[in-house]
C-alpha cells in the first residue's frame, strides 16, 4: 500500500492557508476600532468638563466664603469703631 495517496490537502497548500489565517488574525488585532476610540475620547472630554465645572464651583465657593468672612470682620470692626468714636 505504498502507492496510497495522502489524505487531505498537500502540505504546501496547508502551510499557505495557515500563514494566511495567521496574517488575517494579525491584521484584525492591528486594526483600530475607530468607533470605540471615538466613544472613549467623548467620555474623556465629558469627564474633563465635569472636573472643570467642579473646580469652578469650588473656586466660586471659596471666594464667597472669603467675602462673607470679610463682611463679618468689617462688621465687627465697625461696631468696635462706633463705640470708640461715640
Amino acid at each position: 500500500m505504498s502507492d496510497a495517496a495522502p489524505k487531505g490537502k498537500p502540505k504546501p497548500e496547508r502551510a499557505a492557508k495557515k500563514a494566511d489565517k495567521k496574517q488575517r488574525a494579525a491584521d484584525e488585532e492591528a486594526a483600530i476600532d475607530v468607533p470605540a476610540l471615538e466613544r472613549r475620547v467623548h467620555l474623556a472630554e465629558l469627564r474633563a468638563r465635569e472636573i472643570e465645572a467642579q473646580v469652578r464651583y469650588l473656586d466660586a465657593s471659596a471666594k464667597y466664603c472669603d467675602l462673607k468672612s470679610e463682611k463679618r470682620q468689617k462688621k465687627k470692626g465697625d461696631k468696635a469703631g462706633k463705640s470708640v468714636a461715640e
